[in-house]
């Protein structure tokens, strides 16, 4: 049986450390405990240094079959560490993730008015070095694909998924004749990128009353109930390469407006039409002030008369967090080449 290394950062308070804290225990449970566990301490140098002892450590104490690096950050010592001491023999993966620095200097140019110097940093390939070091990279979709030299170390899966017993519960699903529609926009208003000012000019004077709810200071203890007191799920990102927070947003049931330019919703349409995602309630829309009133128009008129069924689709196209670890679990338990799986 092969025995993995998981190594992960450090929990912090972002929900991200919960989901990647879960799908080492799913890891660990489906391989009747045969994965250690290696967090990465971030904080600073001095802490740097003392990854690559431990990692080395780990890696001459125990035979790996495969080392599973999560997040880009955490494959800095672990390369470093390699080089140290040498250790070899075992199939190495790095998961990128949506934050990970693998748009290019393109994206930045292209997209510069809408990013700090801190993230112009950190989605240039400056910082890209550890990828050629690995046998297989695992990326959530095809706008991860930047670097065509390792080409053929890509591997597309969809590994993170969500919760949906975590999301579910009593949903606002009937709109009663005058009732205010319902409009939620999850993200922090104050970051350009995730299209705050377009959800505000698409909602300018619209043929029927509203209320909008806009998150960013939401705990994620209470995002559940914030989704289920909403109709539909605003989702204008201007640029984002996969979106938990649509995932969120189909397992607590909303209509959702998401634009093309999210990479989850990008996935779909490689497998639905626009028409067959808007009769599930995702209507999905280009990133345009009219595209998106018009969606919001038609949201409004079909949430009247029926439900959504978006938590139907993340069901059916296996996008809970157990299906994607247990797809996770059988590829990197395939070690013998790192082959690419299907998801659905």
């Amino acid at each position: 049986m092969a025995k993995i290394l998981y190594i992960k950062k450090k929990p912090t308070t972002v929900k991200w450390s919960d989901v990647l804290q879960r799908q080492f225990e799913a890891l660990w449970r489906l391989s009747g405990g045969n994965v250690d566990l290696y967090e990465v301490d971030t904080g600073g140098l001095l802490a740097y240094g003392k990854n690559i002892l431990r990692i080395g450590r780990l890696m001459r104490q125990n035979k790996y079959s495969v080392v599973y690096v999560n997040h880009v950050i955490c494959a800095y010592p672990f390369v470093l560490s390699r080089w140290f001491y040498g250790k070899k023999g075992a199939a190495t993966v790095l998961a990128l993730h949506e934050t990970e620095p693998v748009l290019g200097w393109q994206f930045v140019r292209a997209h510069s008015d809408m990013l700090s110097t801190k993230e112009k940093v950190r989605y240039t390939k400056f910082l890209q070095w550890p990828l050629p070091f690995f046998d297989r990279l695992l990326v959530l979709n095809n706008r991860q694909r930047t670097n065509t030299a390792l080409a053929q170390r890509y591997v597309q899966q969809n590994y993170l998924g969500v919760d949906p017993e975590a999301f579910s519960g009593p949903g606002q699903h009937d709109l009663k004749a005058g009732a205010p529609f319902q409009i939620f926009f999850p993200h922090n208003p104050g970051r350009p990128e995730k299209g705050f000012a377009l959800t505000e000019r698409a909602i300018e004077n619209l043929p029927f009353t509203f209320h909008l709810t806009v998150g960013g200071h939401i705990a994620h203890p209470d995002m559940p109930a914030a989704y289920h007191k909403s109709h539909v799920v605003m989702l204008t990102g201007m640029y984002e390469t996969y979106s938990l927070v649509l995932l969120e947003a189909m397992a607590a049931d909303r209509f959702i407006i998401a634009t093309k330019e999210i990479g989850l919703v990008e996935n779909l349409l490689e497998l639905y039409t626009v028409e067959a995602l808007e009769a599930y309630g995702l209507f999905v829309v280009n990133p345009a002030v009219a595209d998106v009133r018009q969606a919001l128009i038609r949201a409004q008129a079909v949430a009247a008369v029926k439900k959504p069924a978006t938590r139907a689709l993340l069901l059916q196209e296996k996008l809970t967090e157990k299906d994607c670890n247990e797809r996770l679990y059988e590829f990197l338990t395939n070690f013998h080449g790192l082959q690419f799986t299907p998801h659905a």
